[in-house]
């Protein structure tokens, strides 16, 4: 279900979440919200292969997918975890998250170029490190 339609059931107790509110007070844009989120999810799964991060010798670096890798409070933030190695000279080294085919990355490029030209400011992330 949505949360829209999950917002619209009459018994409280059947919502999966309350982050956008309930009552007189539920956030009105809770349907450009969610479609957002999948957007961007299915751009990220299109653009990049996103793996486990491996140390210097080859070994995975574990997260913790359990409760216990969470952080306390209401609502559900992941701890921080090690997601690639440290940066070496100019080059990053066993990544995590690397585009899925040169074609893409070239794609994704012209894209952010595309976006700075049109006025998009990224100018507070170093892009030729990520």
């Amino acid at each position: 279900m949505t949360a829209g339609e999950y917002a619209a059931l009459s018994d409280v107790n059947a919502r999966d979440h309350f982050s956008f509110g309930g009552g007189r007070r539920i956030c009105p844009g809770l349907h450009v919200a969610e479609r957002s989120v999948f957007i961007n999810l299915a751009r990220l799964l299109w653009g990049f292969n996103i793996e486990n991060a491996k140390d210097e010798n080859g070994n995975i670096i574990p997260v913790d997918f359990s409760t216990d890798g969470m952080l306390p409070g209401a609502m559900s933030n992941a701890k921080p975890f090690e997601c690639c190695t440290a940066l070496l000279l100019t080059a990053l080294t066993n990544l995590a998250i690397t585009p899925r085919s040169a074609k893409r990355e070239r794609m994704m490029r012209e894209e952010w170029a595309q976006a700075e030209k049109s006025g998009v400011d990224f100018s507070s992330i170093q892009f030729e490190k990520i």
